[in-house]
């Protein structure tokens, strides 16, 4: 009994014991159930999340790529643009280069052959004055000579006179002792020709030394005179050297201002060149790229970027800096001093200004334009007046310089504020704007030398010297009507 019962004991603790561990078993394979159940949640939902933030990634890179991809090509067709206007401008700045060039060499033939023309003039008004001066040297001889034989004359009819009147007086003294009377009224009668002969000669002999006197006057006057007008010419000519070295610095200065413009432009171009290359460097992850667009964007990007750089090369490369110096042709004026007024030539005032259109040779680039130029450094030949073709009727003055003016309508930095480029038309404005109040001194200083050059003409006819019909009045009074 005791035996069944401990047998039973043992088989109700062995199940007891089989159900705990089924029961065990049964809980583990529901809690790995609900494990790998969780962790597939976990998981898709991690891949879930891990998809939408590839996608919103993946959307972002896309809308930055096609961002600076716009940048890229507005960045390109910017220098493009500022490549095209560059160009055009060196273009045209070679072609005012070359224009001044040929206007250069033209003035400067223009003024060696005013000043051969007018040392030709000095010297021949020279030889003129030496002439004229010899010839009232002879004449005061002739009439030193011809007054010492009047002196002697008078003195001869003096001493015949004095022998007649003693004759008289001892006729007188013989008639009183009772002489013949027809003879003392003969000797009477001689007596009075002698006396009608000493009066004229004295008449004669006083006439001459008034001319002597007046023509010692004279001498006198023009000596003055041409000391007058060698003071004259010696101011002129300094004031016109002056005027010249003036117009030299100004029209230089000019220059160098439209170097800088052109200067200050391409260094732009650096700037936006630069920009460019920083832009390019923008890398984007080839893993966040669609795999079908990644191979065909980034070929698309590198070869805008080769041309890009190739057109900035190409830029470098064709427009360089001009070089090209200007060379002045300068030639002392020596002007020897005349005693009579002569013209004296000017400080230079420009002609009408000429319209100087230069065609470029045809080229890879866009057609070059006609440039409208305006050469304003020329002398005027002697022959052509100086107040032809001046639309306000007034004397012209120097050439239109351009001064740095603070009123100026062409000024760099505004132009670059305003983001404008410049061209010949801003420049010519720039130019006439800064000598209207430049050059108004000088027109008033050159109609004061027209003026002295008329009272100088007026002046020698006065002086009884010359004539109207004499070379030098009619050369004065023909520049005269000239100017």
């Amino acid at each position: 009994m005791s035996k069944d019962s401990q047998s039973i004991s043992a088989l109700l603790g062995g199940s007891a014991g089989y159900g705990t561990a089924f029961d065990l078993e049964v809980w583990k394979s529901q809690q790995q159930a609900r494990f790998r159940s969780q962790l597939t949640q976990a998981k898709e939902k991690l891949e879930k999340a891990i998809r939408e933030e590839y996608a919103k990634k993946n959307s972002r890179d896309l809308a930055e790529m096609e961002k600076a991809k716009r940048e890229l090509e507005e960045t390109a067709r910017q220098l493009q643009s500022a490549a095209d206007v560059l160009k055009q401008r060196s273009i045209q700045f070679e072609q005012r280069e070359e224009a001044f060039e040929a206007r250069r060499v033209k003035v400067a033939e223009q003024h060696e052959r005013h000043l051969v023309k007018v040392e030709e003039r000095a010297q021949r008004m020279v030889d003129e004055n030496q002439l004229l001066v010899a010839d009232l040297k002879a004449q005061l001889r002739e009439k030193d000579t011809m007054l010492l034989q009047k002196d002697e004359k008078l003195r001869v009819a003096e001493s015949d006179y004095e022998m007649l009147r003693r004759k008289a007086a001892k006729l007188i003294s013989e008639s009183e002792r009772g002489a013949d009377g027809q003879k003392l009224r003969d000797i009477q009668c001689k007596l009075a020709a002698a006396e009608e002969t000493n009066l004229e000669l004295q008449k004669q002999l006083r006439m001459h030394l008034d001319d002597v006197e007046r023509l010692q006057r004279k001498n006198t006057h023009l000596e003055k005179e041409m000391l007058n007008y060698r003071t004259q010419s010696e101011e002129w000519g300094r004031k016109y050297t002056a005027l010249l070295e003036e117009w030299r610095a100004k029209e230089s200065e000019y220059l160098e201002r439209e170097r800088e413009v052109v200067e200050e432009k391409r260094r732009e171009l650096l700037r936006s060149s630069r920009s460019a290359d920083l832009a390019r460097q923008l890398q984007i992850p080839h893993s966040a790229l669609p795999v079908s667009d990644n191979g065909d964007l980034a070929q698309m990007l590198r070869d805008l970027q080769s041309e890009v750089v190739a057109g900035m090369r190409e830029v470098k490369s064709s427009h360089g800096a001009p070089t090209r110096q200007l060379v002045y042709a300068e030639r002392p004026v020596q002007i020897k001093a005349a005693p009579v007024p002569r013209e004296r030539p000017p400080s230079p005032p420009p002609p009408e200004e000429p319209s100087v259109e230069v065609e470029e040779q045809p080229r890879e680039t866009p057609p070059p334009q006609a440039v409208e130029m305006s050469a304003t450094s020329s002398y005027p030949p002697v022959e052509e007046s100086w107040l032809e073709g001046n639309e306000w009727g007034a004397p012209a003055g120097l050439p239109p310089l351009a001064p740095p003016h603070e009123n100026s309508p062409l000024r760099p930095q505004d132009t670059e504020e305003r983001g404008e480029t410049l061209g010949p038309a801003d420049f010519a404005r720039a130019r006439d704007g800064a000598s209207d109040s430049g050059s108004r001194s000088t027109r008033e200083e050159m109609i004061n030398f027209v003026q002295q050059l008329k009272m100088n003409r007026q002046k020698l006819l006065d002086t009884g010297v010359y004539t109207e019909s004499h070379a030098v009045v009619r050369e004065d009074g023909r520049k005269d009507k000239g100017l």
